[in-house]
């Protein structure tokens, strides 16, 4: 919009000053008139008068004639005009020639785009997502995601700075519609990335978050990799902005969520190293709210992985275990993968068969008492099923019959 109002303003200051040198009859004609109507000599002369270099109004011209808008013929008739006016045909042929492929695509944008737009409501303000409004926010979103699409495939063939602002704008338009979308804004950041704005990607994740979607974990986990990695080696600077917005994660963040804090964890080993990291676990382990069975497994697998440490990996597993294990069979279910991609078929086995054995007196333990716990009976389903699965695949016929004679 302000560039249109600087091209509409000069152009403005150009007319302005034709009038003013023209011959006093041709004057006295045009302000007659509602518009002008130059023939080819007369905007040779005006151009004299101006002193306008050919190849800027040429540069202007072919801009103007190449973008997507819904004047390009017109501006097309002008810049044929123009370039006839010069007094050398075969120039302005050959010139005409090299800039038509740019006009033709110029119009099969405007035309996929007007096909695009179709529907679109262009007044539509963001509001925030409900049960009333998210169908029709889902319809408005995919409009303006095709739309951007197509804008992000460089339909005009642009230079890499003109694109890069082309879509820029695309997405700042689509954000006054479509705002409560996450999804909108981590493409815009990711796009804003990719053309090496990276200050700018963060801006608009900061912006996004602060006004629109506090509560969006993606949003605010990916703020805190852009502070991350903003700068490569990492500076203190950096670092400390990062370990702030993991900070407001965890205290803002509706609780639990492990993910926030498995992710917090990763940050930590990368940046501060093993010591900081099992630390922080340790804390997080004993007063975390955050601190789900999700937790411990990660813990584990790091320790193994990253650190090779078997042991440890193991007994942050039983640790779990003994927090989790008679809730979470998912625990028990991971723990027993990790054991078998360890080779501890043994250890698999005996994890198995203790689980299965601890729900089964568990349950008799509650018919005796006239009582039923449906997650109970899931969790004695879930693990006597993993454990024939084991037993098929890695055990021989004998314990296979003991599997199944639970």
């Amino acid at each position: 919009l302000a560039a249109s109002t600087g091209f509409a303003s000069w152009a403005s200051n150009l007319v302005e000053a034709a009038r003013r040198t023209m011959k006093p009859q041709l004057k006295k004609r045009i302000e007659g008139t509602k518009a002008a109507d130059l023939s080819e000599e007369e905007l040779l002369r005006v151009g004299e008068a101006l002193a306008i270099e050919q190849s800027f109004l040429r540069v202007v011209f072919q801009r103007a004639a190449s973008a997507s808008h819904s004047a390009m013929e017109k501006l097309w008739v002008g810049y044929e005009q123009f370039e006839k006016s010069l007094g050398n045909p075969q120039a302005a042929q050959k010139v005409l020639g090299e800039h038509m492929p740019r006009y033709i695509r110029g119009k099969n944008a405007h035309k996929t785009l007007h096909q695009l737009q179709n529907g679109l409501d262009q007044l539509a303000i963001a509001v925030p997502l409900s049960a009333r409004n998210v169908q029709q926010q889902g319809k408005l979103m995919d409009k303006w995601r095709a739309i951007l699409q197509f804008e992000r495939s460089n339909p005009l063939r642009l230079g890499r700075p003109d694109l890069q602002a082309r879509v820029t704008l695309a997405y700042q338009q689509a954000s006054l519609a479509c705002a409560y979308h996450a999804e909108l804004w981590h493409d815009f950041a990711d796009w804003l990335d990719l053309g090496g704005q990276r200050d700018e990607a963060t801006l608009c994740l900061r912006r996004a978050i602060e006004r629109f979607l506090p509560d969006d974990l993606t949003l605010r986990l990916l703020l805190a990799q852009h502070y991350e990695q903003r700068e490569l080696p990492p500076t203190p600077a950096s670092l400390e902005a990062a370990d702030e917005v993991y900070e407001k994660l965890l205290e803002e963040v509706p609780k639990p969520c492990p993910l926030a804090l498995i992710n917090y964890l990763a940050y930590v080993r990368r940046q501060h190293g093993a010591a900081e990291f099992r630390a922080a676990f340790l804390e997080a382990a004993d007063s975390s709210p955050h601190c789900a069975w999700e937790v411990y497994a990660f813990v584990a697998q790091t320790e193994y992985h990253i650190f090779g440490d078997l042991d440890i990996a193991t007994k942050v597993y039983k640790l779990g275990l003994e927090r989790y294990g008679e809730l979470e069979p998912a625990l028990q279910a991971s723990f027993i993968n990790f054991l078998v991609g360890c080779n501890d078929l043994k250890g698999a086995r005996a994890e198995l068969a203790r689980g299965v054995l601890d729900r089964l007196q568990a349950g008799v333990r509650d018919r005796l008492a006239s009582r039923s716990d449906p997650k109970s009976e899931e969790a004695l389903s879930f693990l006597w099923q993993k454990w024939c699965r084991f037993e098929r695949y890695f055990g021989d016929a004998a314990s296979i019959r003991r599997c199944t004679s639970f």
